[in-house]
């Protein structure tokens, strides 16, 4: 059985089935079989996400509770398949176990090397794993790429990275905006969600607003110099 090669979306397991395998003989969401014999599987984005907090423990269901870094510290961060993708990440999952050899194939970055590897940790994966990488979706580029595959540890420094900053914006994100909730919001009225990204583009966004609106208009000069008349090209031989 050849490597199964895990991709990020459809579009790019597909275009690596018809590159490299031959096309595609069978699709069975999210599986596709080339007519090679290789098989591909894709996750559509992030197929698994961080739990809620009551999945942890049902007490903190209730907003009382903020602390979510002592939560996760005291039980470890979990993961759980996005809303509707269950089904997916269940085949995928079954893929992963059965492969005796694994290719990433997801984006080339950050959040594509998390995508595949939160999901082969999920699963247990126990095969040797290696890792396609590609900056362009070109015939010439993939067909290049494939047979330049890459150790496993060139690039998960990049997932080490995507973990950690996924995990300080949950705990971020929950934390805050569970506090500011309870503190800045009158009863029942909607969350005040507050984040690393969203809450810094909001005040850049509050800082303009306000300088537009204390806006006052000011006479200013401006220096310019006359007009110096052209001269003929004759001139200096009158």
């Amino acid at each position: 059985m050849s490597a199964l090669w895990v991709c990020e979306k459809f579009s790019v397991a597909a275009d690596l089935a018809r590159v490299l395998f031959g096309g595609i003989a069978t699709h069975n969401h999210p599986v596709i079989e080339t007519k090679k014999g290789a098989r591909l599987v894709y996750t559509t984005g992030h197929a698994i996400e961080p739990a809620p907090p009551e999945a942890y423990d049902p007490a903190y269901q209730s907003w009382d509770h903020q602390d979510m870094a002592e939560l996760v510290r005291s039980t470890g961060f979990r993961l759980v398949p996005g809303q509707g993708k269950a089904g997916a990440v269940a085949k995928i999952e079954k893929e992963i176990r059965a492969a005796k050899e694994i290719v990433v194939a997801t984006d080339a970055g950050r959040e594509g090397e998390m995508i595949a590897w939160e999901m082969i940790e999920r699963a247990g994966a126990k095969a040797p794993i290696r890792r396609f990488w590609a900056s362009a979706l070109t015939d010439t580029a993939l067909r290049k790429a494939a047979s330049e595959l890459l150790p496993p540890e060139r690039k998960l420094p990049l997932y080490h990275a995507g973990r950690a900053r996924a995990r300080a914006d949950w705990i971020e994100g929950l934390t805050y905006t569970r506090y500011f909730t309870r503190t800045h919001t009158p009863p029942r009225a909607k969350p005040l969600s507050v984040g690393r990204v969203q809450s810094a583009v909001t005040a850049l966004i509050e800082d303009r607003c306000r300088e537009i609106d204390d806006f006052k208009p000011q006479t200013y000069y401006a220096l310019s110099m006359p007009a110096r008349p052209r001269r003929s090209p004759l001139a200096s031989w009158a």
